[in-house]
């Protein structure tokens, strides 16, 4: 009996599929990665290293990387492609990688059957960091408390364990003015890391607010009138007065250093008439409820002793 063609045909499709469904040169696989330990880490920079084996297809090479396990910087490996079936060493030079943090990294492989990636490595950059070394956590209201309360530094080591921060300096609350704190720490291999906080101790903080002010002029009181006192955004130890003097538009200004008060030597248009009116000083101050203000004024009318007594309202 003759065998149809069309079974004939049947079969020959089936054994073709199956050959090549078997066939062990059809690559199909995403590839294999590894990530590897970092190396040559220093304080701006280290080389993360990994292998992957691109499973007989074009594979792109990339390194993800940064301060936590959410990665968020992206790197191409070098080779930035590999093909094959071998494990292929791949590495990447990342930076900056300030110090005193410890940094996270894998790798991210692509060909056309998928992605991988490895597991999560990690590698410290042995230094120290200061604790909110903002401008909030450093600037501090004069008399506002005995001591500073330092948030710290941290300091890890090479292999990310932390290291003990010693400090040095300190901070007088009760006297305006920047001081500077030096944290340190020594890691295993013996390096010193350092890093520093100035702190402003602010006088402004402290004497801003709403006052009373009995002015006198050659020692005769020339009644009392309101001021406002602000921190000016030049400085934490700069104040600003609205009305100094009694005289209207008189926005004077002045430093604060340590206790003392100092209105430089500024000429302002004020006062009703207008007048050109130039004003120097000094004051001192032991808490914000009072405090006075020597201070000369010169004009065309002459030139005058004037104090100011403020009283905090």
């Amino acid at each position: 009996m003759k065998t149809p063609v069309f079974y004939l045909l049947t079969v020959l499709f089936i054994t073709i599929m199956n050959t090549s469904c078997n066939d062990p040169d059809d690559h199909s696989l995403p590839p294999t990665v590894a990530a590897l330990p970092a190396t040559s880490i220093q304080s701006s920079s280290a080389v993360i290293h990994g292998t992957v084996n691109a499973n007989g297809q074009t594979t792109a090479v990339y390194f993800e990387w940064g301060n936590t396990t959410a990665y968020g910087n992206e790197v191409k490996a070098l080779p930035d492609f590999v093909d094959g079936t071998d494990m292929i060493p791949v590495s990447a030079t990342i930076s900056p990688i300030p110090e005193g943090f410890v940094y996270h990294y894998r790798i991210k492989a692509v060909n056309e059957a998928g992605v991988s990636y490895s597991e999560d490595m990690s590698f410290a950059s042995p230094g120290i960091v200061v604790n909110h070394n903002d401008v909030a956590s450093n600037t501090v209201k004069q008399y506002n408390s005995a001591t500073y309360p330092d948030p710290g530094a941290t300091a890890i080591d090479t292999d990310g364990s932390l290291l003990i921060v010693s400090v040095s300096g300190s901070v007088n609350m009760s006297s305006a003015g920047d001081y500077v704190l030096v944290y340190s720490a020594t890691d295993s291999y013996g390096t010193l890391h350092s890093a520093e906080r100035t702190v402003t101790v602010s006088g402004g903080l402290f004497l801003e607010g709403y006052y009373t002010v009995e002015d006198f002029v050659e020692g005769t009181s020339y009644g009392n009138y309101s001021e406002t006192i602000t921190v000016s955004s030049i400085s934490n130890n700069r104040i600003n007065f609205s009305k100094f003097g009694f005289y209207t538009n008189a926005t004077v200004y002045g430093t604060i250093s340590g206790t003392t008060i100092t209105i430089p030597s500024q000429s302002i248009l004020c006062g009703l008439p207008n007048k050109m009116h130039t004003f120097t000083g000094t004051g001192t101050f032991s808490n914000s409820s009072s405090f006075t203000v020597n201070f000369t004024d010169v004009s065309t009318d002459g030139t005058f002793q004037c104090q100011g007594v403020y009283v905090r309202l």
